[in-house]
C-alpha cells in the first residue's frame, strides 16, 4: 500500500510507533514505526498478541481493539486495527488526554471511569491477561455497541515484558496481585482529578 506522506492524519504517537488514519479506510487506523526495525518488531509482537487472543476465543471486543493483520507500506510494515470514536462519532480520546482537560471531566465523570478501569481489571483477572502496562495512553475512551467503553489500544504488552524472570506472568496468583496493584495505581491517577 502506498501512503501520501502529504495526506497522512495522524492519530498518536509512541516511542517506536505512530498511529494514522487509515487512507483508504476512515473506519480503520494503521500503526507505523517510526525507526524501522523495533518498531516493525513491535508491530509483529502486536499481531501475534491479537492471534493470542484470538486463540483462547475471548470475547475481546469489548476491551480491547479489532485487528485486521499486517500491512506492507512504503512506510513500513503497519498494524491495521479498528478506529475508535466516541458515542458523539468524534475521535476517541486517551485517558491521558482525560486527565489533562478538565472539561472532558465534567462530560465523562470520575465515578463512570473507574467503574470502567474496574470492569476491564476483572476482565484481565478472570481471563488470566498479564497486562501490566496500564498507562492513561494505552486506554481510550470511546463507542462500544452504542455504550461508552474503555478499550485497551496497546495490546502487545500481553507478550512483552521488562522483567528479567517474569514469575508474575508464571503464577496466576502473582499475574493477578500486579494487575491490581497496575490497576489502582490508574485509579489514583483518575481520582486525584476531581
Amino acid at each position: 500500500m502506498h501512503i501520501d506522506s502529504n495526506q497522512i492524519e495522524y492519530l498518536g504517537r509512541g516511542a517506536n510507533r505512530y498511529t494514522i488514519v487509515h487512507p483508504e479506510n476512515k473506519a480503520r487506523c494503521l500503526k507505523l514505526p517510526t525507526d524501522g526495525t523495533q518498531g516493525a518488531n513491535l508491530n509483529q509482537l502486536e499481531y501475534q498478541a491479537y492471534q493470542q487472543l484470538a486463540a483462547r476465543a475471548l470475547q475481546s471486543d469489548a476491551f480491547f481493539v479489532e485487528c485486521y493483520g499486517l500491512v506492507d507500506t512504503n512506510l513500513g510494515q503497519a498494524l491495521e486495527v479498528e478506529r475508535l470514536f466516541l458515542p458523539n462519532q468524534q475521535p476517541a480520546l486517551s485517558l491521558h488526554q482525560w486527565l489533562q482537560d478538565k472539561s472532558l471531566q465534567q462530560a465523562y465523570p470520575v465515578n463512570v471511569i473507574v467503574a470502567m478501569i474496574e470492569q476491564f481489571t476483572a476482565y484481565l483477572i478472570a481471563n488470566d491477561l498479564p497486562i501490566f502496562d496500564l498507562n492513561s495512553g494505552n486506554l481510550m475512551l470511546c463507542e462500544h455497541q452504542d455504550q461508552l467503553a474503555l478499550k485497551y489500544v496497546d495490546v502487545k504488552s500481553l507478550l512483552e515484558s521488562k522483567e528479567i524472570l517474569p514469575i508474575s506472568r508464571w503464577f496466576k496468583g502473582l499475574m493477578h496481585r500486579k494487575v491490581k496493584r497496575r490497576a489502582e495505581r490508574l485509579k489514583q491517577r483518575i481520582l486525584s482529578a476531581q
